[in-house]
């Protein structure tokens, strides 16, 4: 291992501009640090992609010459030196033929395009040029595309020829290969074989829903969709042009951009609830495109959100007080489609739905009787779950006086409610089983200020008193409190502890 034991300092570097095309040639490459010459420095000559490469180690003065290399393509290789306490060196060195030489103008070449052009252009170059071309020479024979017939060039300047070509380039990877000895240079050279390539795609990629997958029914509302981006053609999907405007969905808003998921899936998230019924994903057109610049054609796929929804519910009467009673709910949509449940709970002891909206008394669905009365408290139609009683904080209630002698003597007791506060670090109750007289026993529910046994604060309290056992209180974490609808609940059995 190459430890540093210096802060690195820059290369300086010294070797020829070019080398020969296709001619073993030796080449010699000086590497120095501020005039001292760098010893042991890693040297490599090489063009990616391809299997020309050469290595070597310059010597203590600063030396190395790679011997007889042959550079096989007309291109510019990278050199690339690293040495100790140096910083990386990358540099170029370009390989060119005796005579002239050709480059792709257009397309270029590894280029993609979505449009057959009816030619192709070809710089001719006589890169140690004093001579020039020879334009007499150039003519339809220089080159030659698969599939197509190249009919006289014509001259657009700056060395530029057109190729004009009959008949229609075949989808996928175009390959122009330009012939040795076709075109001379006025000394008298000729040019020697190249290949050039470049990708026609006219086929524009496309989007499918993948999940939920197309005319299915789901029965949740997931907060995405999948999208498979398909491209039957050659250039591949350009991913840098895929964000929220790729698709519309049926009543959301699609946040953007989209999480790719390998193989070519990727993942649309957004912000609302489905509507039920059918949920149409409109994909948008011309909003991804390929890298040949092809954009997608707009479609829609659809599938169905048909959550369950409970359309009506009613009560059974029991037939004496401790027999089950039953709850028949009718409902549509879900998986599978229920029509109706029945749900039985001896143990309940009282239920208050507040849903009666105008009456000062609120109804017990436990089949017991222990109706409350409404003392000042108003009537709210938006509930958590339909309506609601709303209290002021300034000495409002709901009480029944006779469920006492049922809760005396239980062995355990489960407690829970919706609440929805206009405030929080407050001191209010909502479940009292005695006069309110500021402290916390017999069986209470509350919001806290300050917690007394925890040190916290806007906590949620509650309390029971049992025999034997006693009083017990449980304190939440702080920061329980909160001005949303919030489910509280409190069970204590026998023997345990409050929970």
């Amino acid at each position: 291992m190459m430890l540093r034991t210096a802060a690195p300092q820059p290369l300086t570097v010294n070797h020829a501009p070019s080398i020969p095309f296709a001619i073993p040639t030796d080449l010699t490459i000086e590497v120095s640090i501020a005039g001292v010459p760098v010893e042991g420095a890693l040297v490599c000559v090489s063009l990616v992609d391809t299997n020309d490469y050469w290595t070597g180690m310059t010597d203590a003065d600063g030396f190395v010459t790679l011997e007889e290399i042959t550079a096989n393509h007309i291109e510019t290789y990278d050199i690339i030196i690293s040495g100790l306490n140096a910083n990386p060196y990358e540099g170029t060195i370009q390989v060119i033929p005796e005579g002239p030489f050709a480059r792709l103008h257009e397309p270029e070449h590894g280029r993609c395009i979505n449009t057959d052009l009816g030619y192709v252009e070809i710089e001719w170059i006589d890169y140690f040029g004093l001579v020039g071309i020879n334009a007499e020479t150039i003519d339809a024979d220089d080159i030659s595309i698969d599939g197509v017939t190249i009919n006289m060039p014509s001259d657009q300047g700056s060395g530029i020829w057109r190729y004009p070509y009959s008949g229609s380039l075949g989808e996928g990877r175009v390959d122009v290969q330009v012939h040795a000895g076709q075109v001379q240079d006025n000394a008298g050279d000729w040019n020697v074989s190249q290949s050039f390539s470049f990708v026609y795609d006219a086929q524009s990629p496309t989007g499918v829903l993948h999940d939920p997958t197309v005319g299915v029914t789901v029965y949740q509302d997931a907060g995405y969709v999948d999208v498979s981006w398909v491209d039957t053609g050659l250039a591949g999907l350009d991913i840098s042009t895929l964000d929220s405007g790729d698709i519309t969905i049926t009543g959301v808003t699609v946040d953007g951009p989209p999480t790719s998921l390998g193989s070519d899936l990727y993942r649309y998230s957004y912000t609302g609830d489905l509507p039920i019924g059918t949920i149409t994903v409109t994909f948008v057109p011309g909003e991804v495109t390929d890298l040949a610049g092809n954009g997608n054609a707009g479609r829609d796929d659809s599938f169905v959100y048909d959550p369950l929804v409970i359309t009506t519910a009613s009560m059974l009467p029991r037939a004496t007080l401790g027999t089950p009673y039953s709850i028949v709910l009718e409902a549509q949509g879900g998986v599978p489609p229920y029509t109706t449940w029945s749900l039985n709970d001896s143990d309940l002891i009282c239920w208050w739905t507040f849903d009666e909206l105008s009456q000062a008394t609120v109804l017990d669905y436990s089949g017991y009787g222990y109706s409350g009365t409404v003392y000042d408290a108003t009537w709210e139609v938006h509930g958590r779950i339909e309506g609601a009683l709303r209290f002021d904080g300034q000495g409002d209630y709901v009480v029944n006086n006779s469920i006492q002698d049922h809760l005396n003597g239980l062995s355990a007791i489960t407690i829970c409610l919706w609440i929805k506060s206009d405030q929080i670090n407050t001191d209010k109750g909502f479940i009292n089983c005695e006069d309110p007289d500021g402290g916390d026993n017999v069986c209470t529910m509350r919001y806290d200020a300050l917690g007394s046994g925890f040190g916290g604060s806007n906590i949620l309290k509650m309390a029971v008193t049992s025999t034997p056992g006693g009083e017990q209180q449980l304190e939440s974490s702080s920061n329980l409190q909160t001005t949303q609808w919030q489910h509280v609940a409190m069970t204590w059995s026998d023997g345990g502890l409050i929970r």
